[in-house]
């Protein structure tokens, strides 16, 4: 059966029906947002731990 979304119509037996499904976007978007929001606390962290060192060892008498 066809229905009609915001995007267009819509299979809903098709196989690829759900790269027109409006939520499953949505999710997927989502999770690039958290992988992005990831690797920017990772690079923070590393930078930290960095800086940490070097003034561990800068300010060693």
């Amino acid at each position: 059966s066809n229905s009609y979304l915001f995007n267009g119509p819509c299979n809903k037996g098709n196989r690829f029906a759900t790269s027109y499904d409006p939520e499953l976007k949505r999710k997927k978007r989502i999770a690039s947002y958290n992988v992005f929001t990831m690797e920017g606390k990772v690079q923070s962290s590393v930078r930290n731990n960095f800086m940490w060192i070097k003034t561990k060892f800068t300010n060693v008498p």
